[in-house]
């Protein structure tokens, strides 16, 4: 190729490179002023103190907040809530309005909001109403105040799982301090002169104790189920400037769980968390 050659060449590629960049500008430009889709709740995370949950035919389920990490489940049932769970109904702070328009000469039977199963009800005055679904994109129909919105369908499935899966995965209240353990065929007591073990042989490592403290502060639990029934060994956990609290030891074909059957619930463990719990070959001898 001569010299005149690349110097076309060279002109043609510079060329292309403003041109790119000019495009890249221009999107960027018309990216910002495209109309944003505009929040349907003109409210903070933070700012969210309780969230009332009310389902046809089941017990309202009321959720309040403690502090700016805890929460706590207070209707059906009194009792530290999951942390995950709420974490995911505080996204009802990022929900957006893909469209929106007056209940006034609406057909609400239409949309699934003359006889709505579903309410979420924020601070005691923020109330969404939950219709059905949009036909050809599956988006749902929120109703607030006298406007019905076309809002994305995530929301909404977890507002209508068990009311279970809201309560906390531990099994002790945060920062009980253990003071006594009662497990099947092994005992703990603490004591001035330190922990007072039965049977006494089954101490192997002065490190046991402090990973079987651990493990019932940090449970395996995998999920929180309504109590099933049945009987099973009771397990007493004593705790300073507590009461003491009591579980029932279910096992049926391998599986194991912890039930508090004056709560209805029991809490499903992981075979391995089931060992760690109840010093299975570690502190018990087989």
């Amino acid at each position: 190729m001569n010299t005149l050659g690349r110097r076309h060449l060279v002109n043609l590629l510079l060329l292309a490179v403003v041109l790119g960049l000019v495009g890249l500008v221009l999107w960027e430009q018309r990216a910002q002023q495209a109309p944003s889709v505009p929040q349907l709740l003109q409210i903070e995370p933070a700012a969210i103190q309780q969230l009332r949950i009310e389902r046809t035919g089941q017990a309202a389920l009321v959720l309040q907040r403690l502090d700016a990490e805890r929460w706590q489940l207070q209707s059906p049932l009194a009792i530290d809530a999951n942390g995950f769970r709420i974490q995911a109904l505080l996204r009802v702070s990022e929900l957006r309005s893909l469209g929106s328009f007056s209940v006034s000469g609406a057909e609400l039977a239409v949309y699934g909001l003359d006889q709505p199963s579903l309410r979420l009800i924020i601070n005691g005055q923020l109330e969404l109403v939950f219709g059905g679904q949009t036909t050809l994109d599956y988006r749902r129909y929120v109703r607030l105040g006298e406007q019905i919105h076309i809002v994305p369908d995530t929301l909404y499935y977890h507002l209508i799982g068990d009311w279970h899966g809201f309560v906390s995965q531990r099994l002790l209240p945060e920062q009980a301090r253990i003071e006594a353990l009662q497990l099947p065929g092994l005992s703990l007591q603490r004591s001035a002169e330190g922990w007072q073990l039965e049977p006494a042989g089954a101490l192997r490592s002065a490190d046991q104790i402090q990973t079987l403290l651990d493990a019932w502060q940090h449970p395996g639990v995998v999920q929180v189920r309504a109590y099933a029934g049945g009987a099973g060994e009771t397990i007493r956990i004593g705790l300073a400037g507590m009461p003491t609290l009591e579980f029932l030891l279910l096992e049926d074909q391998g599986e194991y769980a912890l039930a508090r059957p004056e709560l209805g619930i029991q809490y499903q463990l992981s075979e391995a968390s089931a060992a760690q719990l109840l010093s299975l070959g570690e502190l018990v001898p087989r």
